[in-house]
Parts: C-alpha cells; structure tokens; sequence
C-alpha cells in the first residue's frame, strides 16, 4: 500500500464521498443520523455551559428563590430531553453501523467469489482482500467507526465555529493561541501516523502467520498428526518467537505515541488553559466582563479548546478508516478478463451433449518464464469420453481449468458446439461443467448443501435423495440421525459427521449429478482411493455419464481404458493420442509408462486381488 498516496487530501476526499453515496444508498437514515447528532451534541453543551452562568447572575441580582428554580428548572429539563432525543439516534447508529459494515463485507466476499478464477491466485488481489477487510474486521478501524468519527467531526466542527465566533469578540488572542495549539498536535499526531502506516506490514505479516498457526493447532484436520509427530512442540516455539517479535513492534508503538504523543498533548494543553484563564481573569479585574460572563466564557473556552483537540484526533481517526476505502474500491474495481453480465446463455438441452474445440491453445502461468500448455489443437466429439494422462507437471489439471473456464488461454480459442468460449456470458459458461477435483472440498454445512450447493429452501430434496442412490450414498446417509440434514465439518459443528475418503468422493459424484451439467470433467479425484475404490468410483461414473461429453485425469494409466480416446501429455504438448490398443502398438510414451506401472501388480501376491477387478478396464496390470 501506498502510504503517501493515502494520505493526499484528495484521495481522502474522494474515499469519503464514496463512503457516503455507498451509506445513503444503503441507508439515508443513518446518513441524517450522522448529521443530526452533532447539531443535538452542541445545543447540549451550550445549554450546560449557561446553566452555571445564569444561576451566578440571577444570584448577584438578587432575584427570587421562586425565579431562581423556575429558571433553573427549565434549563435542566431542557438538557435532560437532550437524552430522549439523541439515544435514539445513537440506538439507530450503532445498529445500522453494524448493518452498513455487513454490507461492505458482502460486497467484497461477493467479488472475490465472482472475480476470475486466475486473479485468486495473484497475491496482488489477496492483499487488497486482506486489507479491505479492515473495513468489517477491525473494530477500531471499520465501517461504523468511520461513521462514529465523521459524526463526532461535524459536532466538532459546528461547536468550533459557533464558539469561536463568540470568543473572537471576547479577545483575538485566545482563538490564536488555540488554533496555534492544534496544528503543533496536528503536526505531531500526523507524525506518529507516518510512522505507523510506515511499519504497520512487519506486524500485520506476524499478526497472519500467528492466527495461521492458532488455526492450524485448533484444526481437525491436522489434530493427528500434530499429536503422532510432536509437532506442537514446534508449533509453540514458533509462536512464541512471533508474538516476541510482535511485543517488540507494540513497544515501539507505544514509546513513539508516548513520546511524540502523549507529551507534548500534556505540555500544550497546559500552556494554552493557563495563557487563556489568566486573560479571563485580566478582563474580569478590568470590568471588561462580569463575574457571570467569565463562569460562561471559561466553559466555552474549555469546551473550544478540547474540541480543537478533539477534531484533530477525529480528522486522523477518519484519515486512518478511510485510507481502506482505496483498497475497498480497488477490490471491487479489479479487472476481470471474462465477462460476467454480456454473453450468451447456455444453449437449450436438445443441443447437448456438446463437443469441445480447442484451436492452439497456449496458457503461461502467472509470472511463468514459459508456456504451460503449448499449442493444443483438439476436438472432442459429443457424448466421447476422453481420458487425460501424463507425468506429474504435464499440464493435466491446466488443461482442464483452461476448458472449464477458471483460466483464459494466452493466445488461441476454445469453442463448446462451435461458439467461442468469449462469447458466453461467463457465469453462463460454468453450466456447461461438472467438475470433480483430486482436493475435496466440502462446505461447512450439511449433506443437502453440499449436494445441492444451494440452501435448503432452494433444494430440490427429491433429487438430492435421487443423486444420492445412484452415487452408491444413500444407504450410509440414510442411517445417520438427521439423513441428508446431518452437518459434516466436525470442526464447524458439533454435531456432526466425519466421511470416508471413499465417501466423499461419492458425495462429489452425487454433487455432480445434481448439477446435471452437460460436460463432466474428473481431475484425479480417486488419487487417494486404492486400486478397487477407483475401479467401482470409475465405473459408476462411467454408468452415470453415457449421455455426457466426459475427460477423466488420473496418473494410473489402465484406470481410463474404458475411454473412447487417451491424450497423453507431456511439457504442456498432446504428444500420443489414440485408444489404449492402439497407442501399446505404437510403442511410444504411453506404452512405456504404463509398462513402468504395470511391474508392480505382476506377481503372486496381487492374484487373489486382481481377480476381483473388472478385466475389462485392466486394473491388475496397473500400479496403485
């Protein structure tokens, strides 16, 4: 972040009006809050600086008791609806604040949901995440604050004016050397805020890798083996040398605000109240004003003083909220290379399945040296079926994400049923894909939603339970407590259920079905499944997607023979393509790994287990 450019009045400007047309749009009622408030805060204090004044004049005039508290009656009853008028607006502050912080953070979880896929992935938008999200994380510098201290700015404002003027007739003195003792604090309070956006990365860096590690320690997932291996151990004295280094930016944090701060506050305010009391007194010895004027005088310029103070301190408190307004803005602005709101809809079902063209397709990695896909010319048939094959680095899972539309080609075009991919409206374009990836990620919800990947009111239960039946789910679903209600993520909800790896993954089949998208797509998601599970996972999948354009990935080569075509890869080229007979005949790439892989089920030990495998996929001659 740019400090320096944060801090020009007229990017704060600039944050501030959009600040306020983002809270009149979400709420003008806030905004007239924001405005009332202040006018209430200064009729109140005014009200409380002449009660004492008159109260001293009536009394040196020798009214009645009976006028005395009539008059003193009024005025208090006065200050005391000060209350009844502003809470409410205080109450509706505080809550719409609240609101209004929600809001922003839906906004921004909203783009960085929707934005490209590729843009995830660029550290660039992850900071502007991270530190946009001060606006609805950090409670001292958030959204409501921002409105809180734009309130007490204008209070302050409207209290200066309307005081100064009074004073600027009392003697011209005062107000210079109040003023004068406001920009020395403005100097100094700008310094110590110099020196904190200065240094603030070496403890936000250590703030992410301790709540990284508090994480971690409190993860389900890795409770094993932090406590198989002893990582705790580790775990601790890491965090005990970041929170050392973090005590050692807080010291420094505070002696800078201790001595450039909290000192010369003290002298000044000591200087101004005494030069402008002995000027009261002077003019009181003088009979400028009376005993009663210089009770109201002295509580004004108590009042004026801490108010000019006060609008430094809330000027810099809106300098120091507002200054993640630009990242906010920036968030919500980032480029995307697709379109989201232009573009054709998904074509009506009787065009499925679809076919698939890719015409010289290149794809460089961000801030890559070279290309990862290399020039892939390829057409897939409707309804084929496609298996994807290759050494690790091959460019198997780039492939896919430049087909399924999470990457956009560096050069070259992709086509689904001879319209180009660009000419899709993005979102659109998703439909035409089901994916299942070798990381599953399961939502903190419940199995309904994460087959549904929509809320439970949105769900159709009837298909839910149908995908379920035919992913081979339903019977263990069935048998739990809540059925297709039971919440998964034990670290999420505690009452809960862990699955299977096996499980899960036909918890994705299921997934997948529901979405009932024309192009499936399956990037090794039985990696972690032994050799059976793979073979009944395929077959399913195969037995559930004959109407379906299919590309399967996976590293175990025999897996996919049932495809009607095998592509293998290598340095981001098609090098070999054909059916599995065909490219052993050629005795090629191909053949050779799946030779390599084959040695290791070729002997005693594994022949009661391959003949419980399909012989028609080949599984006994593959390595697990």
């Amino acid at each position: 972040m740019d400090s320096n450019n944060h801090l020009k009045p007229a990017v704060l400007w600039n944050n501030l009006v959009y600040f306020a047309k983002e809270l009149w749009h979400f709420s003008p009622k806030t905004v007239g809050c924001i405005l009332l408030i202040p006018v209430l805060n200064v009729a109140y204090a005014t009200l409380q600086a002449f009660l004492p004044k008159e109260i001293v004049r009536m009394t040196q005039n020798s009214v009645t008791p009976q006028h005395l508290i009539i008059v003193i009656l009024l005025l208090t009853g006065c200050i005391e609806l000060y209350p009844m008028i502003s809470s409410p607006c205080q109450y509706h502050l505080n809550n719409w604040g609240l609101r209004f912080r929600h809001y922003l953070e839906q906004k921004a979880l909203f783009r960085y949901c929707q934005t490209d896929y590729a843009n995830t992935e660029d550290p660039k938008i992850r900071e502007l995440f991270q530190r946009s999200a001060e606006l609805f994380q950090n409670w001292d510098k958030d959204a409501r604050t921002l409105m809180y201290s734009l309130s007490d700015f204008f209070f302050y404002l409207l209290g200066i004016i309307s005081y100064a003027a009074v004073i600027m007739t009392l003697h011209p003195i005062i107000i210079v050397v109040l003023v004068l003792n406001t920009f020395i604090l403005n100097y100094v309070i700008k310094y110590t805020t110099k020196w904190v956006l200065k240094h603030q990365d070496n403890w936000i860096k250590l703030d992410v890798q301790s709540s990284y590690i508090l994480r971690t320690g409190q993860s389900l997932s890795c409770a094993k083996d932090i406590r198989l291996y002893g990582i705790y151990t580790w775990m601790i004295q890491t965090y005990k040398k970041l929170m050392d280094k973090r005590m050692y930016w807080s010291k420094r944090m505070r002696y800078v605000y201790f001595l450039y701060d909290c000192m010369p506050n003290t002298l000044l305010s000591f200087l101004r109240n005494s030069l402008s009391y002995v000027i009261l007194i002077v003019l009181v010895l003088k009979g400028s004003i009376r005993a009663d004027e210089f009770v109201l005088y002295f509580a004004m310029i108590s009042n004026l003083s801490n108010w000019l103070n006060d609008i430094v301190r809330s000027y810099q408190k809106i300098r120091d909220c507002a200054i993640y307004l630009t990242d906010y803005q920036q968030l919500l602005a980032y480029p995307d290379q697709f379109d989201y709101k232009n573009g054709k809809s998904l074509p009506p079902a009787f065009e499925f399945p679809c076919s698939i063209t890719l015409s010289d397709v290149c794809f460089t990695h961000l801030s890559a040296e070279k290309d990862t896909l290399k020039h892939i010319n390829l057409t897939i048939q409707p309804g084929e079926k496609i298996a994807v094959v290759g050494l690790n680095g091959a460019g198997k899972t780039t492939l896919i994400k430049n087909i399924c539309g999470l990457y956009k080609p560096t050069s070259g075009e992709i086509f689904i049923n001879q319209t180009s991919a660009l000419d899709f409206r993005h979102q659109d374009y998703y439909g035409f894909f089901s994916v299942v990836f070798q990381d599953i990620d399961l939502l903190p919800g419940s199995i309904l939603e994460n087959v549904s990947m929509k809320d439970k009111a949105d769900s159709d239960l009837v298909r839910v339970e149908y995908c379920l039946k035919q992913a081979g789910l339903w019977d263990k679903v069935s048998s739990l407590k809540s059925g297709i209600y039971t919440y998964l993520q034990r670290d999420s909800f505690e009452d809960s259920v862990d699955l299977s790896g096996g499980e899960k993954q036909k918890l994705l089949l299921a997934r997948a079905l529901y979405k009932d998208a024309p192009i499936l797509i399956l990037d090794e998601p039985t990696a972690a499944l032994d050799p059976i599970a793979e073979n009944e996972l395929y077959l399913k999948y195969h037995e559930l997607t004959k109407n379906r354009t299919s590309i399967y990935i996976s590293h175990r080569l025999s897996s996919t023979r049932f495809c009607d075509r095998i592509l293998f890869l290598k340095d981001g080229r098609i090098i070999e393509e054909g059916s599995h007979d065909e490219l052993m005949a050629k005795q090629g790439e191909y053949a050779k790994l799946f030779e390599i892989q084959s040695y290791y089920y070729q002997n005693n030990s594994n022949q009661e287990y391959e003949s419980d495998l399909d012989p028609s996929l080949g599984i006994s001659s593959y390595q697990g």
